[in-house]
């Protein structure tokens, strides 16, 4: 039977008869390219799509289709039908180069393909670039690469897709089967453009047998005992896992060698188990890994180093299709081997050589499963090096912030060679001080890792010392996780004491794209997988690794860096690890401590924050039995199943981002079973707020269930007792006589608990809880009650000289200013009545008004106190930064913090037209004075040579100004005209302080004309001493090619200009002002905001002279997600010209600000 398959948008229109058609419509409508200068080149960038080609020909965007087939389907050919629109102008596009490893920084020669740009034919010919079908998990995929993009070198046109149509013809395999595990759905349904197509076609395919099981670990016999902890946990969480034995599979299973031979039984039990996920219990020599083949890479002959193109590869036990050596050569994984490379099922390594490894793994994964310290969860950690010159690995890094980083990670640290912070000691710090996620893009080998100038090995790795903090590394570095050869990854993760619980990285090369950092392979893996993990919330890391390489499989079908990067990235670590992506959250299970002998029935309620919580994998496990169910939307959920005698069982609840809570359940013979089921807080004396606060009394009233058959009898009572000096118990003793089974009861107006005075917010005040009924028997609990408090936290200042000075908005001697300090309550409780005052030691200032009071503040709000200074007509005029003291006072809590103040000027204003005084420069140095060129009458400072008006032959050349001390809130801007050769030319600018050296930019290529350069310097503490430092680095391209060097000119560190509002340090709301879509953009750009609750708005935009060009939305706005569209007009439609711009939201009276640019 043959059919034609044809899908228009997600409507199927299928009948099954010979040569009927269904179109999949793809639209690139909506696609805004960005066009930037890369020297005499052009590139073009598109949001959402990936930019490739092969070496030498254009460097274009494509983007990668995925369809989901029918289960029996295979593709006899892929049609297109497409239309185009012409684009304006005349392009000359970057050719796309030859990649190099992350442990090389030598270029290659620049590749340009002479056929295809000394044509006029249009590349590429096609814009369907290439299909293959394959299978992720059973369900049958198509996937495409499509390039939107047509490009005729010779003329320099170029055409754009506006819209496609695939067609799809394929035949019905009435004999292929579909193993589906439910392992890939979520990357299907996220993934595919049809989703919901063919899925109903996938229930009848299923081979799994009633005793099947979720995770299968494969170690050695001398492993076996240590893995079944991390077994026994499993089943308990409800995944259900076996352990086998690697020389009992060697001596059951057929295959040419020992790799074979576990593929197979793992097969087998893909095949009949439905297992879908797989760790490898041991290092290399323990279970073999399988050595693939994706390309030659050329450095075996250049480096004399052989292996480097043998890559070690546990995709092999995870992509299940085929044999990976179709052509029977022994070699594996080559393209003619036909493999799709879609992972079936997840694999993870435990790389342990000893079993003190290995039980460190296994107790790695308990305590971050289990119990994992709060405090680090939340931290990230970018470590990025220069990999060439002119390719910073931290934009790349940057790239993962913006685009992939949830909010609950940042800020996220970044400790960038750019910025002068990163070095192998305050990486060690930082690993102490203990990272959750951490991702490394540096030169790496098999023992060491680039950490800014320095590196990190093995011995390093050994002594990392932060216990229960373990933390997940994902580096791009070359060779770091070759885990035959006892790399350094196996050393950050086999530490008992410090290091991390997985490694994600290469076991050879990884691979970047010089002068381009963030759009190589192993940038584009390392993207995918943060998507996976933290956007689409894979539920794994398993999943996140599997499926980020499946998003890659289009481009790894054709090119060799990818199939190379998909071969040679591992995990390792537990590949069902659940990863927290936001806070942990804790659970309440409220059920029977007790069920009667005979067939279980256990009703369980399960509370999230005091909600009902669905979806919670609730297991009892009963001597290596389990029983698993999941909640309902309303938290409920029963357990039912084989009848049981009288034992012990483990009843656990879990989550994602949920602290497993588990309980021991009794199987009794029938009589009363009681309960702690829940509490209530009843103020006797306090502040009326009617929460726990220090100081304050009242009753604990606990909720108790008789769960049993019979009823709890006379003389029934509950005791608490305080276990801690948070609280005193006054009164203990509850009667709870008489409670029938399946009743519960109040102990109304006791026990009696006395807070105490010095308790502060987010302290707990624990207890035991004794049930004892009429017979003697007892039940034990452990109660907490959470203490609240009011805890300010110092948010920022504003000084306004507007009614009691010269309303210069700069505080000057002599002047009296109003001091409002902005204060935030970061506690859980309201503050009620709190006094504050102003003091200084500083002579020089007078508190003419220092005090003010606060009546009331609630939780997660802030407010402003004021004051009145006046500053001494004595006090010097420039640089002076007085330091003032706040404090307060209010019941439940203190506070004390100090904020500077800016006296007169301070910064740097030098339009270089007085000399240069206040610059340093070699006396060998081409940075000089000229009129040559300038943006502002009529000098500039010029790295060039006069009157050539080009650069010199070969220089590096620094123009380093004298140190200046910054101010509140200040920004530094200049303006510049730039002119390198590409490859051959570099600028790069710096700011140097007493935190080291950070580099602001790194410039390439030609700016073709005057531009403003501003940075944000608000982070800086008044009084800071700071240098600003431009570098020029030009090498020679040859006698015939020249650039025309650096002009700088009106170089400012100051105020931020009027009109134009940077962000505060902190909001006091949850409003906010996202990053505009695309950035920098040419035609329009998308604006998006979110307001907490209803605010009067305006959205506007301003010029770099802090003018308003255009009003964007204004008006009275509900609560919600807003989107504003800037098509780059004035208030009379008029274009403005490319350049910085500001939006700024006004919200309530706040302004909260962000930057845009505009090409043109």
């Amino acid at each position: 039977m043959k059919t034609i398959l044809t899908l228009i948008s997600v409507v199927l229109l299928f009948i099954p008869a010979e040569g009927e058609t269904l179109t999949q419509k793809i639209s690139f409508q909506g696609v805004i390219p960005v066009f930037e200068k890369a020297g005499e080149y052009q590139t073009i960038k598109c949001p959402g799509l990936t930019n490739y080609g092969q070496p030498g020909a254009p460097w274009l965007p494509v983007k990668t289709v995925t369809l989901l087939l029918p289960p029996q389907a295979r593709v006899s050919s892929v049609k297109i039908q497409n239309r185009y629109k012409d684009l304006p102008g005349s392009y000359n596009i970057l050719p796309a180069q030859q990649c190099l490893p992350i442990s090389e920084n030598t270029p290659k020669n620049f590749l340009k393909d002479s056929l295809i740009y000394q044509s006029n034919a249009s590349y590429p010919a096609d814009p369907l670039t290439s299909w293959h079908q394959g299978n992720l998990g059973g369900y049958n995929l198509l996937n495409l690469i499509v390039c939107p993009f047509s490009y005729q070198p010779l003329d320099g046109k170029l055409k754009m897709l506006q819209d496609l149509d695939i067609i799809v013809e394929y035949d019905i395999d009435l004999v292929k089967t579909a193993n589906i595990t439910g392992y890939g759905s979520q990357w299907v349904l996220n993934n595919t453009a049809n989703p919901n197509t063919f899925i109903s076609n996938y229930s009848a395919f299923s081979g799994v047998k009633s005793t099947g099981y979720d995770l299968l670990i494969i170690t050695s016999a001398q492993y076996d005992t240590v893995f079944q902890r991390l077994a026994q946990w499993k089943n308990q969480k409800g995944i259900r896992t076996k352990v086998a034995v690697v020389d009992s599979i060697y001596a059951n299973y057929l295959g040419r060698d020992q790799q074979e031979k576990l593929r197979n039984f793992v097969l087998e039990q893909y095949a009949n188990y439905g297992i879908s996920h797989l760790l490898l219990g041991g290092d290399y020599g323990i279970v073999p890994a399988r050595t693939a083949f994706a390309m030659h890479s050329g450095y075996e002959e250049l480096t004399g180093k052989v292996g480097l193109d043998s890559l070690i590869c546990d995709l092999y036990y995870s992509d299940l299709d085929g044999t990976w050596d179709l052509n029977g050569n022994d070699i594996f994984g080559e393209p003619a081997d036909s493999v799709d490379m879609y992972p079936d099922i997840t694999v993870g390594r435990a790389s342990a050589a000893s079993l003190e490894q290995a039980r460190t793994f296994v107790d790695k994964v308990l305590t971050y499963e289990k119990s994992p310290p709060g405090d680090y969860l939340e931290r990230v950690s970018f470590w990025a090096s220069y990999l060439d010159a002119g390719t910073d690995a931290a934009k790349g890094k940057d790239i993962i912030d913006r685009d992939y980083m949830a909010d609950y990670f940042r800020p996220v640290e970044k400790l960038y060679q750019s910025a002068g912070n990163e070095s192998p000691a305050t990486i060690i710090q930082s690993v102490n001080n203990g990272l959750h996620l951490i991702n490394h893009n540096g030169h790496s080998g098999f023992y060491v890792m680039q950490g800014g100038n320095g590196w990190l090995d093995t011995m390093l790795m050994d002594t990392l010392n932060n216990p229960g903090q373990w933390g997940i590394l994902y580096s791009l570095g070359c060779q770091a996780a070759g885990f035959d050869s006892n790399s350094i990854a196996e050393h950050f993760v086999n530490n008992p004491q410090g290091g991390g619980l997985a490694f994600i990285g290469n076991s050879r090369y990884g691979w970047y794209f010089p002068g381009f950092p963030g759009y190589s392979p192993s940038d584009l893996y390392d993207n995918a997988f943060f998507d996976q993990l933290l956007i689409q919330q894979a539920p794994s890391l398993g999943q996140a690794v599997g499926f980020s390489k499946a998003d890659m499989i289009p481009l790894s079908q054709v090119d060799g860096y990818f199939r190379w990067v998909n071969y040679n990235l591992n995990l390792l670590g537990d590949p069902t690890l659940s990863v927290w992506t936001s806070a942990p959250e804790s659970l309440q299970m409220i059920c029977s401590d007790s069920i009667n002998t005979g067939p279980i029935g256990l009703s369980v309620s399960v509370l999230r924050n005091n909600q009902p919580a669905g979806d919670v994998v609730l297991t009892l496990y009963i001597d290596s039995a389990y029983i698993r169910a999941i909640t309902d939307r309303a938290g409920q959920a029963m357990l039912s199943g084989f009848t049981a005698i009288p034992q012990n069982a483990v009843l656990t609840a879990w989550a994602p981002n949920c602290i497993p809570l588990q309980k021991n359940v009794k199987i009794v013979t029938p009589g009363p079973s009681l309960s702690y089921a829940g509490q209530r807080w009843a103020e006797i004396s306090g502040n009326g707020d009617g929460l726990a606060g220090p100081g304050e009394s009242g009753t604990l009233e606990i909720l108790i269930r008789n769960n049993g058959t019979l009823s709890s009898g006379l003389n029934a009572r509950a005791i608490l007792r305080s276990t801690d000096s948070n609280s005193a118990v006054t009164d203990s003793l509850a009667d709870i006589s008489g409670l029938l089974p399946g009743d519960s009861l109040w102990t109304v107006g006791v026990p009696a608990i006395a807070i105490d005075s010095l308790c502060h917010d987010g302290d707990i005040a624990r207890f035991d809880l004794e049930l004892i009924d009429s017979t003697g028997n007892k039940w034990y609990y452990q109660v907490g009650q959470a203490i609240s408090a009011p805890t300010l936290k110092y948010l920022y200042h504003i000084t306004d000289d507007s009614s009691l000075g010269n309303g210069n908005d700069i505080i000057e001697p002599g002047e009296s200013v109003f001091l409002s300090v902005f204060l935030k309550n970061t506690g859980q409780a309201a503050l009620n009545q709190g006094t504050f005052s102003l003091s200084t030691a500083d002579p020089l200032i007078d508190i003419l008004q220092p005090s003010d009071s606060l009546i009331w503040l609630e939780p997660d709000s802030g407010a402003s106190i004021e004051f009145i200074l006046k500053i001494d007509s004595l006090a010097p005029d420039t640089n002076y930064f007085p330091r003032l003291l706040i404090q307060g006072l209010f019941a439940g809590g203190y506070f004390s913090d100090s904020l500077i103040l800016t006296v007169g000027a301070a910064g740097l204003d030098d339009q270089i037209e007085s000399g240069g005084g206040n610059w340093l420069v070699s006396d060998s140095s081409h940075w000089h004075i000229s009129s040559y060129k300038s943006n502002s009458p009529v000098n500039s400072w010029y790295f060039g040579v006069e009157p050539e008006g080009l650069a010199p032959y070969r220089a590096v050349d620094t123009l380093l100004s004298q140190p200046f001390l910054m101010g509140e809130n200040n920004q530094l801007s200049f303006w510049q005209w730039y002119d390198f050769i590409p490859e051959w030319g570099y600028g790069f600018i710096e700011l140097s302080g007493s935190f080291g050296t950070s580099l602001l930019e790194v410039l390439a290529g030609s700016s073709g004309q005057w531009e403003k350069r501003t940075y944000d310097l608000s982070k800086y503490e008044p009084g800071e001493a700071l240098q600003l430092r431009f570098i020029a680095y030009v090498d020679s391209a040859g006698p015939v090619i020249k650039s025309q060097g650096w002009f700088i000119d009106d170089i400012f560190a100051g105020p931020t200009p009027a009109g134009v509002e940077m962000e505060p340090p902190a909001p006091l709301f949850a409003d906010r002002l996202l990053p505009n879509r695309p950035n920098p953009f040419a035609e329009s750009t998308v604006i998006s905001f979110q307001l907490k609750q209803t605010s009067p708005v305006e959205l506007s935009v301003y010029n770099m002279l802090g003018q308003k060009v255009k009003n964007l939305t204004t008006g009275m706005l509900q609560p919600g997600n807003y989107n504003a569209i800037w098509d780059g007009k004035d208030f009379n439609g008029r274009g403005l010209s490319g350049g910085i711009y500001f939006v700024r939201l006004l919200v309530s009276g706040r302004s909260l600000v962000r930057r845009m640019v505009m090409i043109k």
